[in-house]
């Protein structure tokens, strides 16, 4: 078709809609915003957005002193910019590749990309919906922003915009709305795909209810990264020449580091060039190879065809974030790595329109160099972690410990545990190099021989021949690790590594009375806590009992109210056998399945930096949370069934980590959420979700049935309304091993049921119900494990 033609065609269109009556006529429509309702009088604005009209807004675009304001997520969501809600401080974060706006509701004052910006006018809450300067924004994220006088049209483009412009008359108007807002110096402005693809983390994020779709990050941070608390001073490096150690025991032939260098607080980027962007068709995202330990960390993302362009970014709490343009997503939304620098990969299609963008993002413990570079045929990525290097290794004494002093070039990850042999340690300097390996004796109190290697699963490691019982401790000072090897303070306790008991040597002199001691099951932070009821300090001393077995980490024994305390810390949920003989008191750390024929867990959604949805005062993590502290209450009373709760107070666990706990520890799963619908004050009731396992007949329980019975209770006890049991790929019941259920007890945007949830009351019978549907499973399910 001409172009002359298109333009035509494009006008009847955008002059149809405006004759039409859509949007609907904003006169005399009522406007509520600073706590009073105002009467607006203007004729209607119509918005497009990319050549086309957005209809069925959550509120109309308004003038508002001289100003347009529109909805902020309707309008600039469909542009494919991130929109978030900071409901405490009243910000809005629009977030569009590299670009980052904070607005306040009634400040004039703009954060753009960190740069303060004065608007002309403020943002509003107008009735219950964040309106903001169209203008404005759109300018600072590199749009181009029209209006058109006579049909009172606000035209949006993008840079990724390929259609014909509108073909109406543009009109200069005095209203400050239309006064030009100048990209603020030395920020560039977003290139489309084709040129260089800007840096910038846009993303969705899961409003709430389930946890079903990736949320890929939280609401950006608008302050500058928070630094590393200041560190202790560095210890002189006279206090080892005064030693005589010094040179004796320089292991590495490197040259010192200077100890006033700052450690690598923000994962940086190595690559060696970038990868240019192509224009080819969509491609789809297909898999992700993970690293099982040997060699470097290093993993390849894999796509059907050539890859047209992609952007790579950190965010300031370490966060690697890789955008795949033109992309679609079709791989798993998580996957667990054995790396130390890799919590976990998430990945999402971040967005739609104006094009797909797959969102791979690396949760890194803590900073790495990193480089990404991309195959010949463009296929695959390859995501490189640096390693950190491992430049000397120190041996030192002072009067009461050895020391060893470990350097590197960028902060370490260390970790100390014993091997197999009884008298050695070693000490793993993670995703790290050795750059050179030696094999020395020392002439130390409790260490005679040090050998530091590169093993090929990379790690440093640094292995210790000791001589005597120790404890020690780990300090990491900016890019060494320092640690100390001392004489115990504990004693007369014992580890027996064959049968996992924990003994502790009796004397007549203290009598133990077993049946008065108190015990504390905090679960939730991998700690068992045996109060003794006497102070047996003078017996057993102090410390922290290193014992490394498979299930216990140590013992730490110390003074507390009501008398000598023993925690035990663990490193998966355990129960515990504790008896006595003449000699000795024994610890038996046991599997939790070992002792209970019948365990749930119950899992509040949500926690910590994730509230979960939010909507009339109510917030989703706590209304979660309180139904499963009820729950927990009453199954204390319930000595058929033990239940552990994934969280007991407000902390975020990553999915993952829910799942683990889940399927180590138990043989039921429910998961407790609220529901939302965004926008949109009518949906209500309650509705529960499950999934297909493959090992359903093999378990005996199918997750439908347990859905049902949960959504049977529910419906009974609260009188909601039927929203059906249904199938979902949630994470909760998808990656789970044992029967479980994720169930959505009500709406918190629905005004009424938001009312009802509200009430401890009616939590409590939500609580209720569920218990009631747990011990009814349990009646006719035997767990088979």
């Amino acid at each position: 078709m001409p172009k002359k033609e298109r333009l035509v065609v494009l006008f009847c269109i955008v002059f149809t809609l405006c004759a039409g009556g859509t949007p609907l006529s904003t006169r005399g429509m009522e406007l509520f915003y600073d706590g009073s309702a105002h009467a607006y009088e203007q004729e209607p604005i119509w918005m497009v957005v990319n050549g086309q009209e957005l209809q069925d807004l959550a509120m109309p675009p308004v003038l508002f002193e001289g100003s347009t304001l529109v909805p902020a997520r309707d309008v600039f969501e469909f542009l494919g910019a991130s929109v978030y809600w900071a409901a405490e401080r009243q910000e809005i974060h629009i977030v569009y590749y590299s670009s980052i706006i904070v607005l306040q509701i009634d400040s004039t004052a703009a954060l753009v990309n960190g740069q303060s910006i004065a608007m002309p006018i403020p943002p509003k809450l107008i009735n219950d919906k964040t309106m903001i300067p169209a203008r404005f924004v759109a300018e600072n994220l590199g749009m181009k922003v029209e209006w058109f006088q006579q049909q009172r049209v606000v035209a949006i483009t993008d840079s990724f915009y390929t259609g014909p412009p509108l073909a109406l008359e543009s009109e200069t108007t005095e209203r400050s709305d239309l006064a030009s807002s100048q990209w603020p110096p030395g920020i560039p402005t977003p290139e489309p795909v084709g040129g260089n693809p800007a840096a910038g983390p846009s993303g969705t994020v899961t409003s709430g209810g389930a946890e079903g779709s990736i949320e890929v990050f939280e609401p950006y941070p608008t302050a500058a990264p928070t630094p590393l608390p200041a560190q202790p001073p560095v210890e002189d490096a006279s206090a080892y020449a005064e030693a005589d150690f010094l040179n004796q025991h320089h292991i590495t032939e490197t040259e010192y580091l200077d100890l006033d260098k700052e450690p690598l607080t923000q994962s940086n980027d190595v690559s060696e060039s970038e990868i240019p962007a192509q224009s080819f068709p969509e491609t789809r995202v297909s898999g992700i190879t993970v690293p099982t330990g040997a060699g470097r960390d290093t993993y390849v993302i894999k796509a059907d065809s050539a890859i047209s362009a992609i952007n790579k970014f950190v965010l300031s709490d370490n966060r690697l974030v890789i955008d795949i343009y033109n992309a679609e997503w079709n791989i798993k939304s998580e996957y667990l790595t054995q790396s130390p620098a890799v919590a976990r990969i998430r990945t999402a299609q971040n967005t739609v329109k104006p094009q797909k963008i797959t969102r791979i993002v690396f949760d890194l413990n803590y900073p790495v160099e990193y480089s990404v570079g991309i195959s010949d045929d463009r296929t695959e990525l390859w995501v490189d972690l640096g390693r950190n290097f491992v430049t000397d290794v120190l041996f030192s004494q002072d009067a009461e410990s050895d020391i060893l002093t470990i350097k590197t070039t960028d902060m370490p990850a260390v970790l100390v545990y014993p091997t197999d042999e009884s008298n050695k340690l070693n000490v793993d300097i993670l995703l790290a190099e050795m750059s050179a390996e030696a094999h020395i004796n020392v002439p130390g109190k409790f260490i005679s021989f040090v050998s530091a290697v590169q093993t090929e699963d990379n790690i440093a490691r640094v292995t210790l021949t000791t001589t005597a019982p120790m404890q020690f401790t780990t300090t990491i000072q900016g890019t060494q690790a320092i640690i100390r090897f001392s004489a115990p303070t504990y004693k007369n306790i014992t580890y027996d590594k064959q049968s996992g008991l924990v003994r502790l040597t009796k004397h007549p002199d203290f009598p133990i009375n077993i049946s008065a001691f108190t015990q504390r099951d905090q679960y939730y932070n991998l700690q068992y806590v045996i109060n003794m009821s006497g102070n047996y300090e003078s017996l057993y001393g102090q410390g922290e009992f290193y014992i490394w077995g498979d299930r216990v980490q140590s013992v730490l024994i110390r003074q507390a109210e009501g008398g000598t305390e023993l925690v035990i810390n663990e490193k998966l949920i355990l129960a515990y056998d504790i008896y006595e003989d003449e000699q000795f008191l024994y610890i038996r750390p046991i599997l939790p399945k070992e002792r209970y024929a019948r365990i749930v867990i119950l899992d509040p959604g949500h926690g910590g930096k994730d509230n979960g949805t939010e909507s009339h005062g109510l917030v989703e993590k706590e209304l979660n949370l309180d139904i499963v502290l009820k729950m927990l209450e009453l199954f204390e009373n319930d000595p058929s069934i033990k239940a552990y709760s994934t969280r007991v107070t407000d902390v975020y666990l990553d999915r993952p980590q829910r799942i683990i706990l889940a399927n180590e520890t138990g043989d039921l799963l429910v998961s407790v959420h609220n529901n939302s619908a965004d926008r949109n004050r009518v949906p209500h009731g309650t509705e529960t979700y499950w999934h297909p396992h493959e090992n359903d007949a093999e378990v005996g329980l199918s997750g439908e049935t347990v859905a049902q019975t949960i959504q049977s209770h529910l419906l009974s006890e609260l009188g909601s309304l039927d929203r059906k049991v249904k199938v979902n790929a949630f994470d909760m019941v998808n990656f789970t091993t044992i029967p479980a259920a994720l169930t959505e007890i009500g709406f918190v945007t629905n005004p009424d049921e938001a009312a009802l949830l509200a009430q401890d009351a009616y939590r409590q019978r939500a609580a209720s119900a569920l218990y009631r549907a747990v011990t009814e499973i349990f009646q006719y399910y035997t767990p088979r494990r």
